[in-house]
């Protein structure tokens, strides 16, 4: 089984360590930007931790890691979130804060189709800095229990009411979609259509026009 740590941030001993410029003993040398030295539908397991904010261009990068990926293989993420403006920028290499909602564009993306297997707000990251003050972390376990009840309540925080206290991190877990649709799940036209209907209900179901959607595992 092919691990790969992009960036080297996760310090697991069963993984292949990929950074441009320093790499542990038996990493590789190599960028997303650039191509990772790895054949197509190789790769098992990818993880990303505060890796893609710093990409030249996303969605290269996301072709990149989907490219190396077999069929269903995972994609662990961490990002600095968009609703706060501190530490998506406080790194001055940072390019870009993002959302749960700019990963989840990825599913409908036939070059870089990645499912959206789990996601969740994080309001305090303990690694960034000094532990926090048992108020802040009252307030994070609130707030993220408010943010992370289910996909609808996640769309509603970044769209609405998260700018407003600021998420330090996205925790994103992907599964990469090679064949469409899905082994063992064959679909005609008519169930392909009645699937892209489901997911414009579920988008209205986010925005309050419908009873709230929740997706296995993300609750």
């Amino acid at each position: 089984m092919i691990k790969l740590d992009i960036g080297c941030r996760t310090q697991r001993p069963d993984v292949i360590g990929i950074d441009p410029y320093l790499v542990p003993s038996g990493g590789v040398k190599a960028a997303l930007d650039v191509g990772l030295p790895f054949k197509d539908n190789s790769v098992d397991v990818i993880y990303a931790y505060h890796v893609l904010e710093h990409a030249p261009d996303l969605v290269k990068a996301m072709e990149e890691l989907w490219r190396v990926c077999k069929q269903g293989s995972l994609v662990y993420v961490r990002v600095p979130h968009a609703s706060s403006s501190y530490v998506t920028w406080v790194d001055p290499t940072h390019r870009r804060g993002l959302t749960i909602e700019t990963f989840a564009a990825f599913t409908i993306y036939e070059r870089a189709r990645f499912d959206l297997d789990y996601a969740r707000l994080r309001f305090i990251t303990r690694s960034a800095g000094a532990e926090p003050s048992p108020v802040r972390r009252l307030l994070g376990d609130v707030l993220e229990a408010l943010a992370n009840h289910n996909r609808a309540a996640q769309y509603r925080c970044e769209r609405w009411w998260g700018p407003w206290v600021g998420f330090d991190e996205a925790f994103i877990i992907l599964r990469a979609m090679k064949e469409w649709p899905p082994p063992g799940h064959r679909r005609s036209v008519a169930e392909a259509r009645r699937a892209l209907a489901l997911a414009r209900e579920q988008r209205l179901a986010a925005q309050g026009a419908l009873p709230p959607y929740s997706r296995q595992g993300m609750a």
